[in-house]
Formats: C-alpha cells, sequence, structure tokens
C-alpha cells in the first residue's frame, strides 16, 4: 500500500473516530443538561470490578474495586491511544472520586443500558444524517431545475459561449 494510501486510510479512520465521540459527546450533554429525565443516560454496574478512578482536583488516576449496584452517568467520551473510544462517567451516589472511565467494550459488558443508549444514539444521530442528505439532495435538484431553466432562458443569446 503506498504511503499516500495509508495517509488517507488513517485520515478516514480519525475521521470517523472523531464523528463518533462528537455524537457520543452531544448526546451525553444532553442528557446532562437541565433536562431532568436522566432516566435513559443512567447505567448501573452489575459486577464486582475495578475501575479506573479520577479524584476531583486531582489531575491523577488510581484504581477503585467496586462491588457492583453503583450507578453512573455518562458525561463524554474520547479517542484512546489505540484508537477505540473511552467513557466518562459520574458517579450518582456519593463517591470519593469525581468520574470513573471505562473502554466501550467494558461498558457495554458491565453497565446495564449502556449499549442500548449507544444503538438509540446512533440510530437517531443516522436518522437524522439522513433527513438531511434527503433535504440537501432535494434542495440541490431544485437548485438544478432552476438552474436548467435560466439556460433555456438564455440559450437564444449565446450566454456562456465565449
Amino acid at each position: 500500500m503506498s504511503d499516500t494510501l495509508a495517509d488517507s486510510r488513517i485520515e478516514q479512520i480519525v475521521e470517523e473516530i472523531n464523528d463518533r465521540i462528537a455524537v457520543r459527546n452531544l448526546a451525553a450533554r444532553r442528557n446532562t443538561g437541565e433536562n431532568t429525565d436522566h432516566n435513559s443516560a443512567r447505567f448501573m454496574l452489575t459486577e464486582s470490578i475495578v475501575l479506573t478512578v479520577k479524584k476531583a482536583n486531582k489531575p491523577d488516576y488510581s484504581k477503585k474495586e467496586h462491588t457492583g449496584g453503583e450507578e453512573f452517568m455518562a458525561l463524554r467520551c474520547y479517542a484512546s491511544k489505540r484508537g477505540g473510544l473511552i467513557y466518562v462517567f459520574r458517579p450518582l451516589q456519593v463517591a470519593d472520586y469525581a468520574e470513573m472511565e471505562m473502554t466501550e467494550s467494558a461498558a457495554k459488558k458491565s453497565l446495564s443500558g449502556f449499549e442500548a443508549w449507544l444503538k438509540t444514539i446512533v440510530d437517531s444521530s443516522l436518522d437524522r444524517e439522513c433527513r438531511d442528505a434527503q433535504n440537501e439532495a432535494s434542495i440541490e435538484a431544485e437548485r438544478d431545475k432552476l438552474m436548467a431553466t435560466r439556460a433555456e432562458e438564455y440559450a437564444h443569446l449565446g450566454f456562456g459561449t465565449w
């Protein structure tokens, strides 16, 4: 594979990851905004697991044992060094840390309702993208029709034949 082909593929992958991050961050912001119905963004830990946590006002991370049953709310996500997505959650109960992080695959496995929530976000995003594309296509068709009409209107003048 040539360098330019490899570079364009890498750029495409990065763009796809950034799009996924933007969509999921938007959904997380919507669910943590002023809307009081947070049920769709709450996830309960279904197993005993050691998780990466970040204390408030401290830049470093640590590991903390969780017993299961704890509830979390999605805040945001970011791309990891290996190209996957890391989700950041806020504990809904009183905790000695401010944020918890999990990979997408770990969250799907250990947080009840997380996979369904992701599917809802992606589906609604795809639906919106399809509607936008259809609207854009109809606007483009109208513009093309108008341009064809104008071209016929000015054809006898030899407009644009210089």
